[in-house]
């Protein structure tokens, strides 16, 4: 028989190869049943489909759980990161499967899915952005179903949304200042101060505090990314952490997030220090050294990793009197750049942003600060020529 099939997990799944395209090989792969014999069954029925010129269909009676395993196997596994890859998975377990993986794909109407919306609120009490992230998930496996897999002739889930969460006054007027857990210059030399320069935690938060990079591209960067002539760091990995002990350099989270960043005249300082102690722990510890391209090293150069910035963040919060996380010096660097007065299309490229609206959504409190001091400054000029 073409094709074969395969038990992942509890599932069965067939494949085979179709006509290539562009010269390279194309393989569909689909859910094909429980057990073994009915995803060779499956896979007949399949070929035979194909082979007559029609869609390769997964069967009619499939629950939308087994589908959406389908999907996450065959587009979010193939196409997505591993972080993506998790929190999908993450909503799928938790929220959708519990709710309504059990009815039948093909029996979804909006009226259940808009039933499943209001729980997201009701039963979970999650958060407006909570909910938003679930219901795109969910609307964005229903829409594949429709193509390319041609399981279904519409989407139920086109028009469904979720049910905004409505604020209390005290959420209303809170400061997003608090929200991005923003420092001060005398809270980051503070933080500064409570370690040695030896610390592997150092140089990431420099290199973020400076740069605003992100603590993954943080973790990613490698020597060949960096001139110190010309002063700039390119940004085109980042690290993830795949388990507790296995890393992966890869590309990064998105295409606006391949950038060349200008770096200051102390980051470059820094940067150097690094590359000379490096050199030096090299020799001192000969063979007994990890020798790697990372910029971020422990002493014995192993890698600064995730996880290892998750460690170090939990002590240090220990240690001082705010509250702080990686992201903070991100924040901070963008903040300090629009308050310092620079132009919001520039700092979205600094920071990555596939969005201008997404820069500004998030930092709009700074806006609302400046506004003010501008005002505070018309007002008081007024009164000085009166």
């Amino acid at each position: 028989m073409e094709g074969s099939v395969r038990k992942k997990g509890e599932r069965w799944y067939y494949q085979f190869d179709t006509a290539r395209i562009n010269g390279k090989r194309h393989k569909i792969e689909r859910y094909g049943g429980q057990s073994k014999g009915e995803a060779q069954d499956a896979l007949r029925e399949a070929l035979n489909r194909y082979h007559n010129g029609q869609s390769v269909e997964l069967e009619s009676t499939m629950s939308l759980h087994d589908y959406l395993e389908f999907w996450f196997t065959n587009y979010v596994e193939a196409k997505l990161k591993f972080n993506t890859q998790a929190n999908y998975r993450n909503v799928i377990n938790k929220y959708i499967d519990p709710k309504i993986g059990y009815y039948p794909l093909r029996s979804l109407t909006t009226r259940i899915l808009e039933d499943f919306s209001q729980s997201l609120l009701t039963d979970y009490k999650l958060s407006n952005h909570s909910m938003a992230i679930i219901i795109g998930v969910l609307k964005k496996a229903i829409r594949m179903a429709v193509f390319p897999y041609e399981l279904l002739s519409s989407s139920p889930a086109q028009f469904v949304s979720y049910p905004k969460r409505q604020l209390s006054v005290d959420e209303l007027v809170r400061d997003k200042h608090d929200d991005l857990k923003i420092i001060s210059i005398n809270q980051y030399e503070k933080l500064l101060s409570c370690m040695d320069k030896n610390d592997p935690f150092y140089m990431p938060i420099q290199i973020s505090f400076w740069t605003g990079l992100r603590r993954g591209e943080v973790c990613g960067l490698e020597w060949k990314n960096v001139n110190l002539v010309a002063k700039e760091i390119k940004v085109s990995q980042q690290m993830i952490q795949i388990s507790g002990k296995v890393v992966e350099i890869t590309t990064p989270k998105t295409k606006n997030s391949y950038r060349t960043v200008h770096i200051s005249d102390t980051l470059n300082d820094l940067l150097k220090t690094q590359k000379l102690l490096q050199k030096k722990r090299k020799l001192a510890l000969g063979n007994k050294y990890f020798d790697s391209e990372l910029i971020c090293t422990k002493p014995n150069g192993k890698p600064v990793t995730p996880n290892v910035i998750r460690y170090s963040l939990e002590k240090y919060r220990k240690v001082v009197d705010f509250e702080f996380d990686f992201h903070t010096f991100r924040h901070t660097h963008a903040t300090m750049l629009i308050a310092a007065g620079a132009n919001w299309k520039d700092i979205q490229k600094r920071l990555g942003h596939s969005r201008l609206a997404t820069t500004m959504d998030t930092y709009a409190h700074v806006t609302t600060d400046r506004q003010k001091e501008v005002a505070s400054k018309f007002e008081s000029y007024i009164s000085q020529i009166q």
